[in-house]
């Protein structure tokens, strides 16, 4: 489905009437108690809702787990089929994580102590009170009442008791959620349309590099016999200032640019005195060695700037190795395999500067690397443009349910 096909599907729910409003308290039991006598034996299982298995993004339970009624019949929350389950804590009350109880063993279950559960009465449908509850202004109003330290905020039952719920008669309710869920699953197929669409074409630019270094039949030499140098930034954290001249990090080493949005600068003194032997020049190719280790950029810019030790400082030998050809190779799936090869350590594995030498880089003629790089580019700038557009048009279907649910509840068109 089409992003135009999902907004028609939205444009088929009819904006809210002037519905009587009334608080949820007063059409559903907050929190009630749970039964006194649940008629299962010790080592009987039920049914265990975690947080885990609740799925924000489709709000509802999408793992069926069970435990022995006596592991969780204290200290977990009770719930029942057809009560809607609500996170209270953040940030999983923010990012969805509610649901209604359905195809629960024997009809109950119990779950996370971070939920609240809503028991509706006859007057009101389980599935009208989760879609009321899933609507992103009711959960920004809701964050704004959370009581509690920070980091472990939540909303109290006061506030989903006093909310007002807009309230039509049953058939009604029924009516509306029978559209609302087919304009959502239409909604769900775009969404999974996008992603497919996006999943292509983030895809696309190590295919193309792929498709130039795999199997190249071009004659290979180590990296350190096509440089002038091969070094790295400053292996001591200088003196910051507040302005100056930027001091990168491997952070801002990311595909394709230099990141110059940086937060930390040094001065003028400062500067020279790390650049005395290597600055970083126009044609450069800077190399992340640290963390997201194998990314390569060429500095495009005649502006001043130093770097941290984890960064590789490589200056081609402009007669025989083009920086752009250099980089695409690096950031290629055969140029990075050389990096995941070589990289030591933990959390923090590192390509040293030894390895990164060491680097067998294939060769072609000067002019037929500047032609591959110059191709290489035209074919990625290309799919960055369709990355973008993928990325527009799955925000855009993202943006959907909102818009339903705005429709359905507030009036809104």
């Amino acid at each position: 489905m089409s992003v135009a096909e999902a907004y028609d599907a939205g444009e088929r729910i009819q904006a809210a009437p002037k519905w009587p409003l009334v608080p949820l308290k007063n059409v559903c039991e907050v929190n009630p108690r749970r039964k006194s006598d649940l008629g299962r034996a010790e080592d009987e299982p039920v049914s265990f809702v975690p947080m885990s298995a609740v799925d924000a993004h489709a709000g509802s339970i999408t793992q069926r787990l069970e435990r022995p009624f006596s592991e969780v019949k204290r200290g977990f929350t009770y719930f029942e089929d057809g009560d809607v389950i609500f996170a209270k804590i953040t940030p999983c009350m923010q990012n969805g994580k509610h649901a209604v109880c359905t195809g629960l063993l024997n009809g109950f279950g119990f779950g996370s102590t971070e939920f609240h559960v809503l028991r509706p009465r006859a007057e009101l449908r389980s599935e009208w009170l989760h879609y009321f509850l899933r609507q992103p202004r009711l959960l920004q109003d809701a964050e704004a009442h959370f009581t509690g330290a920070v980091g472990q905020q939540r909303v109290p039952d006061k506030y989903l008791a006093e909310s007002l719920i807009p309230l039509p008669p049953v058939p009604q309710q029924e009516e509306a959620i029978n559209n609302m869920a087919r304009a959502m699953a239409e909604v769900d197929a775009a969404r999974q349309a996008a992603e497919d669409h996006l999943a292509a074409a983030e895809a696309l630019p190590a295919a193309y590099l792929r498709e130039v270094f795999e199997a190249t039949g071009w004659p290979v030499h180590e990296l350190r016999d096509l440089c002038r140098t091969i070094t790295d930034g400053t292996h001591l954290p200088p003196p910051f200032t507040d302005a100056g001249i930027p001091f990168l990090f491997v952070r801002n080493i990311v595909a394709g640019v230099i990141d110059f949005e940086v937060k930390k600068y040094i001065s003028e003194e400062t500067y020279r005195d790390l650049t005395k032997k290597h600055k970083a020049k126009r044609g450069d190719v800077l190399f992340s060695a640290v963390g997201s280790f194998g990314v390569a950029v060429v500095v495009r810019t005649d502006d001043r700037f130093a770097f941290q030790r984890h960064i590789a400082h490589i200056k081609p030998d402009a007669t025989r190795l083009d920086p752009d050809f250099l980089a695409f190779y690096l950031n290629s799936p055969e140029g990075r395999s050389q990096s995941e090869a070589v990289a030591m350590g933990g959390a923090q594995r590192t390509v040293t500067l030894a390895d990164l030498r060491k680097f067998r880089i294939p060769l072609p003629p000067p002019d037929e690397q500047h032609r591959v790089a110059t191709d290489l580019s035209r074919r990625i700038e290309a799919a960055d443009r369709l990355i973008a557009h993928c990325r527009e048009e799955l925000a855009a279907v993202e943006a959907l349910p909102s818009s339903l649910l705005r429709a359905a509840f507030n009036g809104d068109s």
